[in-house]
C-alpha cells in the first residue's frame, strides 16, 4: 500500500536522492491527504528500512538521511463499537468470521489466533495461552475465554 503511494513521488529518482527535504516533502504530501501521524510513520520506517537496506547489505549508498517520525499519541484512538463489529462480522466469510470473533472475544492479535494450537486450549478451565516465542512482547499471555470464545473454539473442533 506504502510502495503504491509512494511509487509517483519517487519512480525515476534514484536512492540517493531520497534526503531530507525529499522527505519533508512526502510528509507533507502525505498529511494534506489528511492521514494520521501513524500512518505517515509506517511510510517513513518502510522508507528507512530500504534505504538501511540499500546502505548497510547492499553498499548502494554511503549514508542513510536521519529524520524523525511524527509524533503519536500513545494512547488507543478509539474502538469498534458493536455496530462496526456485526457490519465486520457480516462481510467475512465464515472462517474468517469465525476467527475475527475470537479476537473480538479476546483481545489477541491475527498471528496469536491463527498460530493458536489446540494444545494451548483448556476448555475446562476456560483458558488459553500464547508461548512468549508466540507474542510481540516476547512474554506469555494468559487468555480467558469467555463463553462466547469457547463456543468459538468448539466450532472449529475437527477443522485445522
Amino acid at each position: 500500500m506504502h510502495l503504491r503511494w509512494l511509487d509517483p513521488y519517487l519512480a525515476g529518482r534514484s536512492l540517493n536522492e531520497i534526503n531530507r527535504d525529499c522527505l519533508t516533502s512526502l510528509v507533507q504530501t502525505k498529511l494534506e491527504h489528511e492521514v494520521s501521524p501513524g500512518t505517515v510513520n509506517r511510510m517513513l520506517a518502510l522508507i528507512r528500512s530500504i534505504l538501511r537496506k540499500a546502505a548497510l547489505e547492499w553498499d548502494w549508498l554511503d549514508k542513510v538521511p536521519k529524520f524523525r517520525l511524527l509524533p503519536e499519541p500513545n494512547r488507543r484512538i478509539r474502538w469498534l463499537t458493536p455496530e462496526e463489529a456485526q457490519r465486520l462480522l457480516a462481510e467475512l466469510p465464515d472462517h474468517l468470521a469465525a476467527m475475527a470473533r475470537f479476537s473480538l472475544e479476546t483481545g489477541l492479535r491475527q498471528a496469536n489466533v491463527t498460530g493458536l494450537q489446540w494444545s494451548q486450549v483448556d476448555l475446562t478451565r476456560r483458558c488459553a495461552w500464547i508461548h512468549p516465542d508466540q507474542a510481540k512482547a516476547r512474554r506469555a499471555i494468559a487468555v480467558p475465554l469467555s463463553k462466547e470464545a469457547v463456543l468459538i473454539i468448539r466450532e472449529q473442533v475437527g477443522k485445522h
